[in-house]
């Protein structure tokens, strides 16, 4: 949704202009504010703040920058911050687990386009999600300098971006991926039986989604 701006209207900031019509939209959808999350690094920062302010304490930061949480990730022990090399891949990696995990579905064309076409690497022992624009001195697992994702297709990956920090908001809220497995149907009953993975009967049953 496009979020109209008044630059010249002296009585509200375009920060204040943001955050009131985001804080209708939410409303008018019967979104509390306790289940809307805003990035909070850069310029989510004051906004987050005014979300706060102008709407309610219970407004979620959710930060994207800085380095990868203290999330335990499997029975290893194995964290997050051992995992990936920074908090914005952990946060997109969160996005692939609920992926495999059969657990993602009504993903817009753009989102699916952003997210598939980031590129990983692996690197220093951990896994690297491609960042948004290059840094400086950042290298693959190859040592090429890594361009960025907006440098090598000309647009942010916005779209992509929201997607990981709604499944941050729902794991916080207590969603998590488990691939513990249930027989997933073989092909020749896929073709004798007209086996559809979005029918409701059929949805998230070969993999376990659970609720912790």
């Amino acid at each position: 949704m496009e979020v109209p701006l008044n630059a010249d209207l002296l009585t509200r900031t375009i920060d204040y202009q943001i955050v009131d019509f985001v804080k209708a939209e939410c409303i008018k959808r019967g979104v509390p504010p306790e289940e809307f999350s805003v990035f909070a690094t850069g310029a989510g920062g004051p906004l987050l703040s005014i979300f706060k302010e102008q709407w309610s304490p219970m407004v979620n930061g959710i930060e994207e920058g800085g380095n990868p949480s203290e999330r335990v990730l499997d029975d290893t022990g194995k964290t997050a911050k051992e995992a990936y090399d920074t908090r914005a891949s952990e946060l997109l990696f969160n996005v692939r687990e609920f992926a495999v995990a059969n657990g993602l579905r009504g993903l817009s064309n753009e989102a699916s386009f952003e997210l598939c076409s980031r590129r990983t690497f692996y690197r220093g022992g951990k896994w690297c999600a491609e960042p948004k624009t290059g840094s400086k001195g950042r290298t693959d697992e190859k040592g090429r300098p890594v361009k960025g994702y907006k440098q090598r297709l000309g647009h942010s990956p916005d779209h992509g971006d929201t997607v990981a920090a709604l499944v941050c908001h729902c794991m916080d809220k207590g969603a998590a991926p488990n691939l513990v497995v249930a027989p997933i149907p073989q092909s020749n009953d896929l073709m004798q039986n007209n086996y559809d993975e979005w029918d409701e009967k059929n949805y998230l049953k070969s993999y376990n989604y659970s609720m912790i």
